[in-house]
């Protein structure tokens, strides 16, 4: 047992320090669907509803009924406090109110990609 090889230990150590470990590389491009960062469940209810939109509505436009059938649980119970969260949403450009199909309605545009 007197050889001068290393342990199979050494080797499974020393192999995985040859190894650099790159960052993960995240793509961008007018393609690609931009992805919000995923929230907990501390985290507010504007960043909850941006969170479920870019990263699990699938259509290009939403309504309030939509938001309410759909949406976050937090959002589903309470129409006006999720008209407010959309409008707050529409303030900083995460969407664009359209005009709907009735005057009572209420839909915007998601915006998705740059520009």
């Amino acid at each position: 047992m007197a050889t001068n090889e290393p342990s199979i230990f050494a080797r499974y150590v020393d192999s995985s320090k040859e190894q650099p470990i790159e960052p993960k590389k995240i793509l961008r491009g007018p393609l690609l669907k931009p992805i919000a960062p995923p929230t907990d469940r501390r985290s507010p209810p504007t960043e909850k509803l941006l969170d479920w939109l870019i990263n699990h509505w699938a259509h290009p436009t939403i309504s309030v009924r939509n938001l309410c059938k759909y949406g976050p649980n937090a959002l589903r119970s309470d129409r006006k406090a999720t008209i407010n969260l959309a409008k707050t949403l529409a303030e900083n450009g995460w969407l664009a109110p359209i005009k709907s199909r009735r005057r009572d309605m209420k839909e915007w545009r998601i915006a998705r990609g740059p520009g």
